[in-house]
C-alpha cells in the first residue's frame, strides 16, 4: 500500500478522501524506485462515468509522461467497471490543466448531459473557493 501521508501532504480534498477511495480501489498510484510516491489518480464512479477526482504528479517525476500513463490506468480501469467515460472538473485556462486534458482526448462535457452526480459534482466546485468562472467540467468517452 502507498503511504497515505506522502498522497494527502498538501492536498485538502485528498486529506479527507484518501483513505476512502483506497479502501474502495479507486486510487492508482505510481510509486518511484525507492518506493516513494510518484504521483496518483482519484476516481469516484459518479452516474456511471468514471469521474477523476484529483490527479497530481510530484514535482520530482514531472515532464515524464507519468500524468498521461495514470490517466491511462483510469481508462483501464474504468473500461473494467464497464465506465463508457472518464470525466473532470478543471481549469479551461490553466496550461496543465484543461489544454493537458484535451491533448489526452478530453471535451467539453455540456451541462445538459450531466446526471445529478456531475450536477452535485458542480454544486461542491460552486461552493468551493474556486473561481468557477474559470472552471468546466470535460469528458473522455472510451471506445
Amino acid at each position: 500500500m502507498a503511504d497515505l501521508v506522502e498522497i494527502t501532504a498538501g492536498d485538502p480534498y485528498m486529506r479527507g478522501h484518501a483513505a476512502e477511495h483506497a479502501a474502495e480501489g479507486n486510487l492508482l498510484v505510481a510509486v518511484a524506485p525507492g518506493g516513494a510516491v510518484a504521483g496518483f489518480a482519484a476516481f469516484w464512479p459518479f452516474d456511471g462515468l468514471a469521474h477523476l477526482c484529483e490527479l497530481d504528479v510530484h514535482p520530482d517525476h514531472a515532464g515524464r509522461g507519468l500524468g498521461r500513463r495514470l490517466i491511462a490506468a483510469g481508462e483501464a480501469w474504468a473500461r473494467a467497471r464497464a465506465m463508457p467515460a472518464l470525466t473532470l472538473a478543471t481549469f479551461v485556462d490553466v496550461p496543465w490543466n484543461g489544454p493537458f486534458y484535451a491533448r489526452l482526448g478530453f471535451v467539453h462535457y455540456p451541462e445538459d448531459q450531466w446526471g445529478e452526480g456531475h450536477h452535485a459534482i458542480w454544486r461542491n466546485q460552486l461552493d468551493s473557493a474556486l473561481d468557477c468562472s474559470r472552471r468546466f467540467l470535460m469528458i473522455k468517452r472510451l471506445g
